[in-house]
Parts: structure tokens; sequence; C-alpha cells
């Protein structure tokens, strides 16, 4: 996202600062531009590992053995850490809620596509 890293917000500044007469760059179009390189990125690498680490695409013989015992003894100790957790507690939902609420106000404020206008936009038309 645009605030994920420094970088992300360097750039905005950046690209403000170089074509001052375009529109400002929002979370939609800043999003729209990078998400599709990252599923690309994130799907290659996934590959690569599985690749690399667990034997992906070699033949029978270099691929890593699992047992279905070893496959059991991992289900449990998963089941066993998920138990371990408990259930959700309030706090818990409420910080949810509030960070899908933060996510959507992020992405309505000015999205930035066509002429489509924000809540950001409506509230300064209002204020005018």
């Amino acid at each position: 996202t645009l605030i994920g890293t420094g970088t992300n917000i360097a750039f905005k500044g950046l690209f403000e600062r170089a074509f001052p007469k375009s529109t400002t760059l929002g979370f939609l179009p800043f999003m729209a531009f990078n998400v599709p390189p990252m599923l690309v990125n994130t799907t290659l690498m996934a590959v690569g590992l599985q690749w690399q680490y667990l034997g992906l695409f070699r033949s029978k013989s270099k691929q890593i053995s699992s047992s279905k015992e070893a496959e059991e003894a991992a289900r449990e100790v998963i089941r066993e850490k998920s138990k371990e957790l408990g259930k959700v507690s309030c706090h818990e939902i409420q910080v949810g809620i509030l960070f899908i609420l933060m996510i959507i106000l992020f992405l309505t404020r000015k999205p930035g596509i066509g002429d489509l206008k924000g809540y950001a936009d409506i509230i300064n038309e209002k204020l005018a």
C-alpha cells in the first residue's frame, strides 16, 4: 500500500513534484499499479521455495519423502497449538473491526479513479 513503507511515501512525493499537473496519487491507483506484480512475485517465490527445499519438479528419487506418521504428527502439533490459542476475545474482534474500517476509509478517501469522488472530496464541497 501507499503507507506500507517509507519508500512508497517518498515515491508519492517525488511523483507529485515531477508531475504537478497530474491528479494526486491515491490508494486505489497505487494498489492497482503495485498489487499485480506483488502477486506474481509472491507466487514465483512460493514455487521457488517449493522447488528448492521440498523437491517440486524433481524426480521421485530426490523428493523429500513424508510418511503417514510424520504427516499425522504434524497435524497433531497444529491441532494442539490451535487449542492453546483459545477462543477469539472481544478485544481481538474490536481490533479486527477497526482494522477493516481503517482499510475502507483509506481506500474511499480519494479513490483517484476517473471522476469517482471520495468522502474527502464530498466533505470539502459541503464545507466550501
